[in-house]
């Protein structure tokens, strides 16, 4: 009777040990699945934010502005505006965005040497509509943003922005080109493309 129960209680301590082992594997992995659901979460939101920014950025595309930039008469404009050395400049319509500063917007043009250029423009919404050039100058960076939204993205998780009300367009600060981001309660930061920092303005 006695080797029967050392028996009983030896295999009650395994399944113990076994249900113990078990539940701490269970519980393991729920953590693991919960913080996983929890990076998904956040990877999801942090989506939604860069898309907001992305579409903040590219929403002058359906404006007065841009419907004349795409005009035959703003490409005859363009030679116009340019000196005699740029030849044949074409308008990169995807880089067209808000520009700082009231009915500005801004745009980069290519021409046959290979180089790039970019165009501020100002809109007058008189007598029709119209844009006239504020000025223009040779530019290293045709940036896209949706292409490097990547490195963006990780730079603007540095910042204190509100990410679900920040918008982005286009400035100029002390000669050099950089992108603004500001949210709704006026934090603002500018992103820097020849050195790829971001910092509070």
């Amino acid at each position: 009777m006695k080797h029967i129960m050392k028996k009983f209680i030896a295999t009650m301590g395994i399944f113990t040990l076994i249900s113990t082992n078990s539940f701490s594997a269970a519980a393991q992995d729920y953590d693991i699945l919960a913080a996983t659901s929890a990076d998904i979460a956040s990877l999801a939101a942090s989506h939604v934010n860069v898309t907001s920014i992305l579409n903040s950025y590219y929403s002058y595309n359906g404006t007065d502005a841009y419907r004349l930039i795409k005009s035959n008469a703003l490409k005859r404009f363009l030679n116009q505006w340019t000196a005699a050395s740029i030849v044949n400049p074409v308008w990169n319509y995807n880089s067209f965005t808000k520009y700082e500063g009231q009915n500005l917007y801004y745009c980069t043009f290519t021409a046959d040497n290979g180089r790039n250029y970019y165009m501020v423009l100002r809109y007058d919404a008189s007598d029709g509509g119209g844009l006239g050039k504020v000025r223009y100058g040779e530019t290293s960076y045709n940036y896209d943003l949706r292409a490097n939204i990547d490195v963006i993205s990780a730079k603007l998780s540095e910042t204190q922005l509100d990410l679900s009300s920040t918008v982005a367009y286009r400035a100029q600060l002390k000669g050099a080109e950089v992108i603004i981001f500001k949210d709704n309660s006026g934090k603002k930061y500018a992103f820097y493309f020849d050195t790829s920092k971001i910092v509070r303005i």
